[in-house]
This record gives structure tokens, C-alpha cells and sequence, in this order.
């Protein structure tokens, strides 16, 4: 589903895409504050065609999506922006438009990343650094059994990626449940979790919060 978000006084559109909760009104502040003349349109991240895709893919979420951005904009220049796990969609989504010969005008991710195994290796390393050191400066401002209980937990973490990180080549398929039976949130996770990321053929715009901290720049990925 396609829902408005705000009114513009350009013909073509801007498409948004939300993060893993897939409710495109969690992007009506962002889009209140563009400074821009187009119409803003709120891509719902499951629509009736990927809702009950079973496993439920980011390919899958982009087919659908496609289809209704087609209905309601039938022919290019196609302007794009994704939040979060949106913005991995909205790279298909941009993908299957160029497929459909079709102009993308804008691909825009805003603070988009993809797991973690799939990071280059430097990157990763780089990343690994930051946490550590991060959570290593907290801890030291805990109480002491707080503070063990805290350091064996992040090491826990830590050793989960470093395996993950070595397992990547296999990676998981998504959870093959009931439509009904996951959270959007969840569901979305999981298809972010089993995207591999492939070369995109166009210029891709990559934007990232002030505030917020993956311990990697988005647009080094």
C-alpha cells in the first residue's frame, strides 16, 4: 500500500521506504522536513503481495512494492529513499526498475546497512575495534559484578559474530513460518539477515544520522 505522507507540487514523486517495522508513517516527520516541492508517498513494506510471501525475502518485499509503485507512477525518472532496512529494498526495488528499463532518478539510503558477514573485511575489523573499545569504557564504570556480568555477555556477542563472520558463505534461509506468525519487525529482520548485497549498475546517494553509531560508516559498505 502507497499512502501519502505529504503534498507537492511536482508531478513525480518521492517513494519512501521504512525501516523493519514496515509502517511507512514512521517516516512523516522526515518527510514534513524535506525541503523539497515533491509529493511524498510512504511505501508500506507489506503489501498483500509480500505479506504472505512464506519465507518472506527482501526480494520478495521488493517484487511487491514494485508493483505498486508501477500503478501509481507508470513511467520514470523514479526517485527512491529508504530508512534503515528500507533502503536495502529500495536498492532492489531501483533494480528491478532499471530492469524494466525504466529511469531512476534518486537511490537514496538513509542510515542502511546489511549483516554484518557480508561487511568487507576491513570494515568488519575496523568496526570490531570501535565496539570493543566502546564497551570497554562503559564496563569500566560499573560495579565490579555488574561489570563481569556485562564483559562476559559482550564477549559472548563478540564471539557470535566472529562466528557468523566465518560462516557467511552458507547463509541462513529465512524462517519458514506463517504470515501471522512473526511481528512485522521480526519478520523483516530475518530477511535482512539472508540478503546477500550485489553490485548496483547507478549512482547510489548514502546518508546517515548525526547521532547514530553502526562502529561503520554506511557509505564505506
Amino acid at each position: 500500500m502507497i499512502i501519502k505522507l505529504r503534498d507537492g507540487d511536482e508531478s513525480a514523486p518521492l517513494f519512501l521506504f521504512p525501516g523493519a517495522g514496515a509502517d511507512a508513517r514512521e517516516l512523516s516527520a522526515l518527510a514534513s522536513s524535506m525541503r523539497s516541492s515533491r509529493p511524498m508517498l510512504g511505501v508500506e513494506l507489506l503489501p498483500s503481495g509480500a505479506r504472505n510471501a512464506i519465507p518472506l525475502t527482501v526480494a520478495s518485499i521488493a517484487d511487491a512494492c514494485f508493483r505498486e509503485i508501477s500503478a501509481v507512477q507508470q513511467h520514470g525518472p523514479y526517485c527512491l529513499a529508504g530508512y534503515s532496512f528500507g533502503g536495502l529494498v529500495a536498492i532492489e526495488v531501483a533494480r528491478l526498475l532499471k530492469n524494466s528499463e525504466q529511469e531512476v532518478g534518486l537511490l537514496a539510503l538513509i542510515d542502511t546497512v546489511y549483516d554484518h558477514r557480508y561487511w568487507p573485511k576491513s570494515q568488519f575489523l575496523i568496526s570490531q575495534a570501535r565496539r570493543i573499545c566502546w564497551h570497554v569504557r562503559r564496563i569500566r564504570t560499573l560495579p565490579l559484578r555488574e561489570a563481569t556480568s556485562e564483559f562476559n555477555h559482550r564477549l559472548r556477542r563478540l564471539r557470535l559474530r566472529l562466528h557468523d563472520r566465518h560462516e557467511r558463505r552458507t547463509p541462513p534461509e529465512p524462517a519458514l513460518t506463517t504470515a501471522s506468525a512473526d511481528s512485522a519487525q521480526e519478520r523483516c529482520s530475518a530477511a535482512m539477515k539472508s540478503y546477500i548485497p550485489a553490485h548496483y549498475p547507478g549512482k547510489i546517494i548514502v546518508l546517515r544520522a548525526e547521532d547514530e553509531d553502526f562502529a561503520c560508516d554506511p557509505a564505506r559498505l
